[in-house]
């Protein structure tokens, strides 16, 4: 398996932790000083730790999650990973759904993310959830 065949498929297992609320699952393929960043929300999360609690946290906003990879566009670096994303998630004591489309760059080393930046649509998540 190639290198990037193997960061194709922990980010897939990243992604799978992340629907199923289980932030602890992620956290083998997340370097321990990785950086998440989101700039369209003024989101910048340091460390494995953090973003471990981040992803399990999503739980306490929606009553089910569902990220689905929409394509994988190959970079000449295969540590690194272009992503389009889609999102369908309800949102929890609601009857709103959180629908938003991603793009993502997500940066690799030694096989574990070290660098996550994530772009939507900011309007989109204050419509569905209120803030």
């Amino acid at each position: 398996m190639s290198d990037r065949e193997k960061n194709v498929a922990a980010f897939e297992t990243v992604l799978a932790a992340v629907n199923a609320g289980d932030g602890e699952a992620a956290r083998p393929h997340l370097d321990e000083s990785v950086q998440y960043e989101a700039p369209w929300y003024s989101l910048h999360i340091k460390g494995s730790d953090d973003l471990v609690r981040m992803f399990g946290a999503l739980g306490e906003r929606f009553a089910s999650i569902d990220y689905r990879i929409v394509a994988i566009h190959p970079a000449l670096d295969p540590d690194l990973l272009v992503v389009e994303a889609r999102g369908d998630h309800a949102v929890r004591n609601s009857d709103r759904r959180y629908q938003n489309e991603y793009v993502l760059f997500v940066y690799f080393s030694d096989g574990r993310i070290v660098r996550w930046v994530e772009y939507s649509n900011p309007e989109i998540y204050k419509a569905a959830v209120g803030s």
